[in-house]
């Protein structure tokens, strides 16, 4: 299976039940049921459903012409399909129609996939946070021109 065979879709908060469950599942500090519902009301959040499940999705938070990039999960059955990169790319697409100039992210030091798929998409490292995360980590700090 290909990413062209995967429509990206607005997520509405009828679908948090889904989107809980995909954060638990891949990451290590997920976000709770409450950040979820918050986001819907401060970012936008799409993703990719098989069915009713997400099996996909990203967050992001528009602040006048600048973006940043919260969160991108793909479900581990769905991984090495390009729908990690298509998610990055339709947001590229979706930010510019809106006026947005920028993107920046934070990423874990140690998530070498993450910081791959983010330069191969043409993101630079702009700077690190010491010790960000729970866990005493740094996170990389990335930014891209839109």
């Amino acid at each position: 299976m290909k990413s062209e065979k995967f429509d990206i879709v607005k997520l509405s908060p009828e679908m948090d039940e889904s989107i809980f469950a995909l954060e638990t599942a891949v990451f290590e500090e997920p976000w709770t049921k409450k950040n979820i519902e918050d986001e819907f009301s401060h970012g936008e959040l799409y993703g990719i459903n098989e069915g009713v499940r997400v099996v996909a999705y990203i967050a992001l938070r528009i602040t006048l012409d600048e973006a940043e990039l919260l969160r991108i999960g793909v479900l581990k059955e769905f991984r090495r399909l390009g729908l990690g990169r298509k998610m990055v790319d339709f947001a590229f697409e979706s930010l510019r129609n809106k006026g947005c100039k920028s993107i920046f992210l934070e990423v874990k030091a140690s998530n070498e996939k993450a910081i791959s798929l983010y330069s191969a998409s043409g993101f630079a490292i702009s700077g690190r946070r010491p010790r960000y995360y729970r866990n005493g980590e740094d996170a990389i700090l990335m930014q891209k021109v839109l």
